[in-house]
């Protein structure tokens, strides 16, 4: 599952893309929890933090980026 987010595309092409990383990498910083060395990640959770990272690939990067959802409920082997 991904959510569509829309930059304005008014902000020039460096803010534009500054804010979306920053946004990428706050997202990231709120699942570091998921590669604690005393667990093991998920294929979910692996996939997530990768697609999270990729976002700078997409098409319509910095103006149209499609963020990807970790969804707990639906990881079946999701530790607690």
């Amino acid at each position: 599952r991904w959510v569509l987010n829309h930059v304005p595309s008014n902000l020039p092409l460096n803010v534009a893309s500054e804010n979306v990383r920053n946004e990428r990498n706050k997202r990231l910083l709120d699942t570091d929890w998921m590669m604690l060395l005393d667990r093991i990640p998920t294929d979910m959770q692996i996939e997530y933090r990768q697609a999270l990272r990729d976002i700078t690939n997409q098409i319509g990067f910095p103006y149209n980026v499609e963020w990807p959802v970790y969804d707990r409920a639906s990881d079946s082997a999701a530790q607690d």
